[in-house]
């Protein structure tokens, strides 16, 4: 038999949405960086060139479950990946975040028996 998305258990579907929809705007957020970076308009000797999205925001959306989505552009899109601080946090937060999804499989149905919920 096979299972839909609304026959998994909540806390699976909360964890599954939360990393989905995080990590879609990690990576969009990667490649919109990796396009600023790159991206400059020169008008004889004036040149503008757009703000960059911060390092901080970059991090907190992995920290905050778009860690996948952020491991992706960053190989995909070859950014950051030379940042010494990317190169460790980044992997980090995908092991956490697994951990997290291996908890919530494992203890979620059992949570939420205990909360009768």
């Amino acid at each position: 038999m096979i299972k839909t998305f609304l026959s998994l258990p909540v806390l699976l579907r909360v964890y599954l949405g939360i990393t989905a929809v995080m990590s879609i705007i990690a990576l969009l957020t990667f490649g919109i960086d990796k396009l600023l970076s790159k991206t400059g308009i020169s008008l004889g000797p004036l040149r503008f060139t757009f703000r960059r999205v911060p390092e901080r925001t970059l991090l907190t959306l992995s920290m905050l479950g778009g860690s996948f989505g952020a491991m992706i552009g960053m190989l995909l899109f070859r950014h950051k990946t030379r940042k010494d601080r990317f190169r460790i946090l980044i992997p980090i937060h995908v092991i956490i975040w697994v951990l997290i999804g291996l908890a919530v499989i494992d203890y979620g149905p059992k949570l939420i028996k205990t909360l009768g919920l």
